[in-house]
Formats: structure tokens, C-alpha cells, sequence
């Protein structure tokens, strides 16, 4: 395994690529823990919009996040080289009339392979929104990967909704016989 220490002053950044964060002041370590509960604690010691954009607003509820085949129905376990489908379901808990999803797959050990973000989302009638983010060939190789989704105001200055606990991918090998974490896709000539 590998240990990378990143030092920022982005919680953004700090929740969307570690396992663990230490929030260090004026040279004192005040907490070490998971980034949900270090950035929720330095966010309520402090004051004004800093807390309002780590902290969820609950103003979204994410409902579901999946993988889906082309027929809509639940995979449970991923091939490499597979079509499949990120679906998420969320649900208006107030007056927002759009909002922007957020998909960040990390690999062993907590690294970013893949972060992509939705256009504008706007809720149905319902107060319901769904985002499907289609994947033509799944580059993941054998392995158990960690889905997150955040969901941001338009402006991405603040996060409405985050998943507490994320979707598990597990995939098993594809016919490519590639290593790593990621197919290249390529053909050999």
C-alpha cells in the first residue's frame, strides 16, 4: 500500500480524495478521523458560509444510487468491458429548482480514479430527481470500488446532498486480461 499526505486548505478537496484527515491548527492537531467527521466538526467551529459548503443542506435526499444493465435491473457484480448505468434518485426536500450531481469512483485505498459531474438537473413536477450517467465500457478491472455522490446548487459553491456510505462496485475480470485498477481498452496489432 501507499500513504500520500495531501496538505490543503480546500475541504472540498480534503472529502473528495482522503480516508482519513487530521485538521490541524496553528500547529495542533484538533482531530484526526474520516473526512465526514473531521469536516463536520472543524465546519461547526467555525463561523459564516465556510461551514454552509462542507456541511450538507439537506435541501436534496439522495435515495438510491445504483448500477444498472440496459433493461434497468440491479448488477451486482461488474465485468470489466460491461455497459452499465450509475443511476441516482433524489428527492427535493425544499424550494431548490436545480441542482448539479457529482460522481466520484475511488479505487484501493481511497485515490480518485474517476470524478464526473451532471449538467443541470431540474426536479419533475414530483419534487423528484433521477440522473443516469451511462458507462459504454466499464474500465474498472477485477476489484471493489467505492461510488460516491454529491449533489451541489447550481453554482457548486454549496453541497445540498453527499452519500454517507457509498456504493460498493465489486467487478470481476473482463476477457482483456489487463492489471491494474483500469483497462487501457486498447486492441494489440
Amino acid at each position: 500500500g501507499r500513504t500520500i499526505i495531501l496538505v490543503t486548505h480546500s475541504l472540498e478537496s480534503a472529502a473528495s480524495i482522503s480516508q482519513r484527515v487530521a485538521w490541524l491548527d496553528h500547529g495542533h492537531l484538533r482531530m484526526i478521523g474520516s473526512p465526514d467527521e473531521v469536516i463536520a466538526a472543524y465546519a461547526e467551529s467555525q463561523l459564516g458560509q465556510a461551514a454552509a459548503k462542507v456541511l450538507p443542506s439537506g435541501d436534496v435526499e439522495i435515495q438510491g444510487v445504483e448500477l444498472v444493465d440496459h433493461l434497468g435491473g440491479t448488477i451486482e457484480h461488474a465485468s470489466t468491458g460491461q455497459t452499465a448505468t450509475v443511476r441516482v434518485r433524489m428527492r427535493r426536500t425544499s424550494g431548490i429548482a436545480a441542482c448539479r450531481l457529482t460522481l466520484v469512483v475511488r479505487g484501493h485505498g481511497g485515490a480518485v480514479l474517476a470524478k464526473t459531474s451532471s449538467p443541470m438537473l431540474e426536479p419533475h413536477d414530483d419534487g423528484t430527481f433521477e440522473a443516469n450517467y451511462s458507462i459504454g465500457s466499464l474500465p474498472l478491472l477485477s476489484g471493489t470500488y467505492s461510488l460516491f455522490a454529491d449533489v451541489h446548487s447550481p453554482d457548486g459553491e454549496r453541497l445540498l446532498a453527499h452519500t454517507a456510505d457509498p456504493l460498493l462496485l465489486d467487478v470481476v475480470p473482463g476477457d482483456d486480461g489487463d492489471e491494474g485498477m483500469v483497462s487501457l481498452g486498447g486492441i494489440w496489432s
